[in-house]
């Protein structure tokens, strides 16, 4: 079984009870996982601007703040959807080479990936993922957010954005 620790709004969570690390797995991991794959940048910089890829992470916050607004906006959730997948695949690469992770962490599909546009750059979206042991990892943005910001999202079991 893989572990690692829990994070809560950017921070180590704690927890209240034995006042220790809180330890999480399975399907909150999962959750946890895609969150920090989205908020990490998939080509990072130096000082001196030399570009170091890597094959994990996202490109959301290369998007910038004036193609969403392309033809109307229509381009917006389209490009945010596709940036979102491409992580989920570079993240299922890694996983096929961890040998420590397990069934109910390992994403075997997108099952559902919802965008909503709230802003000329700010986006929020829920996805709800497959996992190998037949359990669903869900990760969803709580508050618009601007592309070129980290995403202040939470991992595990949220309920779903209501069709209203």
């Amino acid at each position: 079984m893989s572990e690692t620790l829990k994070v809560s709004n950017g921070d180590l969570f704690i927890d209240p009870v034995t006042g220790r690390f809180a330890l999480i797995d399975g399907p909150e991991k999962a959750g946890q996982d895609v969150a920090e794959c989205l908020m990490t940048l998939v080509k990072q910089s130096n000082r001196s601007g030399a570009v170091f890829p890597r094959n994990y992470g996202s490109e959301l916050a290369t998007i910038g703040t004036s193609a969403p607004t392309l033809y109307g906006g229509a381009i917006g959730k389209p490009l945010v959807a596709a940036k979102v997948q491409e992580a989920i695949s570079r993240l299922q690469s890694a996983q096929g080479s961890d040998p420590n992770i397990t069934d109910n962490e390992r994403i075997t599909a997108i099952q559902q990936l919802l965008v909503e546009q709230t802003g000329q750059a700010d986006f929020v979206y829920y996805l709800q993922l497959g996992l190998a042991s037949g359990d669903l990892a869900e990760v969803t943005s709580l508050t618009p957010t601007a592309l070129d910001h980290q995403f202040p999202l939470t991992g595990g079991l949220v309920d779903p954005p209501s069709d209203s």
